[in-house]
């Protein structure tokens, strides 16, 4: 594994258990319940994901049309994935708790 994530250069993303043999990402995610909606919108967070797991910014706007989903809906999903624990939100920018994505190296920290 190491000299796989040694050949990119540019960092690495994985969904990962952070050395807790009793805690699986995707099987805590599988829990929640979340709808179509809501993995949509996560997913198409995971695509945009930069480093240090802040999410690209778009609008909901931009969001809709790149997923050819409802304005509504994404506005409602972004809401669900910060309920659920998911995404955090610091000021204007979103960024996926380390609990469940990483990508690269922490390096910000979040305003409370």
């Amino acid at each position: 594994m190491l000299k796989t994530i040694e050949k990119y250069k540019e960092g690495f993303f994985a969904m990962i258990n952070q050395g807790d043999k009793d805690y699986n990402p995707f099987v805590e995610i599988s829990r929640l319940k979340l709808s179509g909606e809501t993995w949509r919108l996560m997913m198409f967070y995971i695509g945009v994901v930069q480093y240090d797991n802040r999410i690209k910014a778009y609008t909901q706007r931009e969001i809709a049309e790149m997923t050819d989903m409802a304005q509504p809906n994404v506005s409602n999903a972004n809401k669900a994935l910060l309920e659920a624990g998911i995404i955090i939100k610091d000021g204007r920018d979103y960024y996926f708790s380390d609990k469940f994505v990483k990508k690269g190296l922490k390096r910000y920290k979040i305003k409370k």
